[in-house]
């Protein structure tokens, strides 16, 4: 439905949604559905780790102009990353904004946060497509904005069986519509939902759905926001439900900072196991 909904027209494209709701893949389908668009190519870039003026000019440069842009002086690459941008017939996706524009507000990177987001409003107006996905609202840009809220009740069914398939025989679509209203429709809440009660053969719906009323009841105080609350409230629920050794491991992963093996988590945390354990996760 989000993908239809979907259409390139704009110079600068913005989606935004609470975390969860599936704006990174969006972006990505959108990417895949137009990339006939762009025959020069498609460009992603995560400014979760706020990479500096500098840095995001030579991704950009290297991109559009190959080992070219090496060899033009300091002083100019910024002015050449950005003409080349703008004269370029592709798609710079730039994903996690919501870091730059709270950068930019406080802490000690706000002034390298104002010159990206000043680099970055030069970038638009030319012949290239802006898609960014933010948390919050991105301003001093000339976008359209697509605002992703929760899903409907008939996708919202059809995503959380989609994740405990293997029990769908026992679908109740009137208890599935009350699930899903419990959640507002939160993508991720209904997929962790979803694999957790499909796993769950000793709990009917009834009852899965009474635990998670209560564990979103607590939540409330837990969190700033409703879709706060919702994310973690069915978090916290699916956390419930993992194995001991599964609820050990999983917060020690936080210390990978990328893409890891099961072979580096059994050596590491010394868990013969690890493979069957982050299957569960």
């Amino acid at each position: 439905r989000r993908q239809r909904q979907m259409c390139i027209r704009d110079s600068v494209i913005v989606i935004r949604g609470e975390g969860g709701m599936g704006k990174s893949t969006l972006a990505l389908r959108a990417a895949e559905r137009f990339a006939w668009r762009f025959p020069q190519g498609i460009l992603g870039i995560s400014l979760e780790n706020l990479p500096t003026k500098e840095v995001l000019a030579r991704r950009i440069g290297t991109f559009l102009l190959g080992d070219a842009f090496e060899r033009i002086p300091e002083a100019q690459r910024e002015e050449t990353a950005i003409e080349a941008m703008r004269r370029a017939r592709a798609l710079l996706i730039l994903d996690n904004y919501e870091t730059l524009t709270q950068a930019a507000e406080a802490g000690d990177r706000r002034l390298a946060a104002r010159e990206l987001t000043q680099f970055i409003g030069k970038l638009s107006g030319g012949e290239s497509v802006l898609l960014i996905t933010s948390r919050e609202q991105v301003k001093g840009l000339a976008a359209s904005e697509m605002l992703l809220d929760g899903l409907d009740p008939d996708s919202g069914r059809e995503l959380f069986w989609d994740y405990a398939r293997q029990r769908r025989r026992e679908a109740d679509e009137t208890l599935t519509a009350q699930l899903v209203d419990k959640v507002g429709g939160h993508p991720l809440a209904l997929e962790l939902l979803g694999a957790t009660f499909g796993e769950r053969l000793d709990t009917g719906l009834p009852d899965f759905i009474r635990g998670l009323d209560a564990e979103l009841g607590r939540a409330e105080s837990l969190y700033k926001s409703d879709r706060q609350a919702t994310l973690g409230g069915s978090f916290d629920y699916s956390f419930q439900f993992l194995s001991p050794e599964a609820k050990l491991l999983f917060p020690k992963l936080g210390m990978f900072e990328a893409p890891f093996l099961a072979e580096q988590v059994a050596v590491i945390f010394k868990q013969p196991d690890a493979a069957k354990i982050l299957n569960e996760l």
